[in-house]
């Protein structure tokens, strides 16, 4: 029996929500995350029952500071008073976890939230654009690889331009929401990116190995 487990989940930064389920579910399975690093979750089992795991975001963490927030032993020690341990991060964002259901969700600004995620993000979303069309551009040409690798490609290039589009259409209406209802703006991770892009590169890397 394996006590430690990786899984890719493909989750937007900007998914709250789906992260904390994902999460939630694998901690209901006694299964608690030991580290997060992009899309790659490492999980280790445990005897425990229930887990409840929330998030939150830090404009000073960043890699000066190997994205610790400043002053963070007193804002841990803070949080772990109301019930949240701190557990984990991943840039700037700061994962904690409770092991009592009713603990009160981490408060944080709305608007602190959608601009850190937009700092942490933005850079990635950039050259996820910029990967996407030059695969687009590359499948105008003729190419090595067998028909079907193109196609997988080319579903991948496609996807990642459009997972731009979609982030910038999720930071305007954030920020919009965050400064006139002070609130955040909920959205889930788009179909493209959470499951078309997994399945097309798994295809493309398949096939590539096969000699297609």
């Amino acid at each position: 029996m394996f006590d430690t487990i990786y899984i890719p989940a493909f989750y937007a930064e900007y998914d709250k929500t789906g992260i904390t389920e994902f999460l939630n579910r694998m901690g209901a399975k006694g299964w608690i995350l030991s580290s997060k690093k992009g899309v790659l979750y490492k999980f280790v089992k445990t005897d425990k029952p229930y887990f409840r795991y929330d998030i939150t975001y830090f404009a000073d963490a960043d890699e000066t500071n190997n994205y610790y927030i400043v002053g963070s032993m007193d804002y841990y020690e803070m949080r772990k008073a109301g019930g949240w341990q701190f557990l984990t991060n991943d840039r700037k964002m700061q994962i904690f976890i409770s092991e009592n259901p009713d603990t009160v969700t981490l408060d944080t600004d709305p608007l602190t939230q959608v601009q850190v995620i937009h700092q942490s993000a933005i850079g990635l979303i950039g050259l996820q654009v910029f990967i996407g069309v030059t695969q687009i551009i590359n499948n105008i040409r003729p190419s090595e690889y067998h028909p079907l690798t193109d196609l997988l490609l080319l579903i991948c290039g496609i996807c990642f331009v459009a997972d731009g589009l979609f982030y910038c259409l999720w930071y305007r209406k954030a920020l919009k929401q965050a400064k006139e209802y002070n609130s955040f703006y909920e959205t889930g991770t788009n179909i493209l990116m959470k499951y078309v892009v997994p399945i097309s590169l798994l295809g493309a890397i398949t096939a590539i190995f096969k000699g297609w």
